[in-house]
C-alpha cells in the first residue's frame, strides 16, 4: 500500500526542483504534486489550502535554503495546528554530509527520513516503500 500520493517539493535550487518533479513524474505512479522554490510560499499555500483528511501529503523539504532552511521551515510548521500538522509527513532531501544533519533528522518529531540528492524515480520509489511500511508497522 502506498500512502502518499500527493507531494510537495521545497527546493530554492531550480536543477534540484526539476530533478525532483521528474522522479515523482517517471515514479510510475498517479502521483500529485506541488512545487515551490519560496519557503515562505510554500508555507502560505499549506496553511490556506486545506489537506484532504483521507490523503496524507508528504513534504520533500530541502535543508540548504538561504531564505529559509529547512529547520526554520519546520519550526514555523510546528506553530501550525496539530490537526494539520498530522497531514503532512516530512522528508528531507539533501546534498548534506553533515552529521550535525542527519542526527537532527533522525531526532526531529515531524521528520520521517532523508533522502540524498539528486533524487531519482528508484529513490522515490525506496522510500515511498518505507514510508509506506512505517505507516503499517
Amino acid at each position: 500500500m502506498q500512502p502518499f500520493k500527493h507531494f510537495i517539493i521545497l527546493d530554492d535550487d531550480p536543477f534540484s526542483r526539476l530533478l525532483n518533479d521528474l522522479a515523482v513524474i517517471h515514479s510510475g505512479k498517479d502521483l500529485q504534486f506541488n512545487t515551490f522554490s519560496d519557503p515562505q510560499d510554500c508555507l502560505t499555500y499549506m496553511r490556506i489550502t486545506p489537506p484532504n483528511p483521507s490523503q496524507p501529503v508528504c513534504v520533500l523539504l530541502d535543508i540548504r535554503m538561504p531564505k529559509l532552511n529547512g529547520w526554520e521551515f519546520l519550526k514555523e510548521m510546528e506553530s501550525f495546528p496539530k490537526e494539520l500538522q498530522q497531514h503532512y509527513t516530512v522528508v528531507m532531501v539533501t546534498s548534506s554530509t553533515d552529521d550535525e544533519d542527519l542526527v537532527r533528522v533522525q531526532d526531529h518529531p515531524l521528520v520521517a527520513g532523508y533522502i540524498t540528492k539528486p533524487m531519482k524515480p528508484e529513490r522515490l520509489q525506496d522510500l515511498l516503500d518505507h514510508l509506506a511500511l512505517r505507516a503499517t508497522g
